[in-house]
């Protein structure tokens, strides 16, 4: 009984240390890709980054990055790529931890744009609240 304990929790401590470091890599991809968006990037209260875009859903306190330090943070975060990642050149991965993340983001714009359209007070049409939920389904398909 104590074997069969002590390996079950060896497995656990194996697989939440490959969850980690894959969790560690997406970030870094994640990180990465925002750094070489063409657009103002900044910090949030919890130290991730976020680029300022149209649809940004973020409430918080921002800290914009100087674009004089983007180059070192670009290599910082492809650093951790190269550390953090199995395949760390795999563009097809980085490619989807990309689209995933703004899948994500899309999401919870559609989320907050609904969420005001549906509020007792709004003046939105019905059509339109039907548009929103259409576009939260679309855009929050695989969350």
């Amino acid at each position: 009984m104590v074997k069969s304990t002590c390996l079950a929790a060896c497995l656990l401590c194996l697989y939440s240390g490959s969850v980690q470091a894959a969790d560690a890599c997406e970030q870094a991809r994640i990180d990465w890709a925002i750094l070489n968006e063409g657009m103002p990037v900044y910090y949030t209260e919890d130290g991730s980054y976020r680029p300022n875009w149209h649809g940004d859903a973020y409430a918080g306190k921002r800290r914009y990055i100087d674009d004089d330090k983007r180059p070192a943070l670009i290599t910082e975060a492809e650093d951790r790529v190269f550390r953090y990642c199995d395949n760390p050149e795999d563009m097809n991965k980085l490619a989807r931890t990309y689209d995933d993340w703004i899948q994500g983001e899309l999401c919870e714009a559609s989320r907050i744009l609904l969420a005001a359209a549906e509020q007792g007070n709004s003046r939105t049409s019905r059509d339109e609240v039907e548009a929103r939920r259409a576009a939260v389904r679309k855009d929050c398909k695989r969350r």
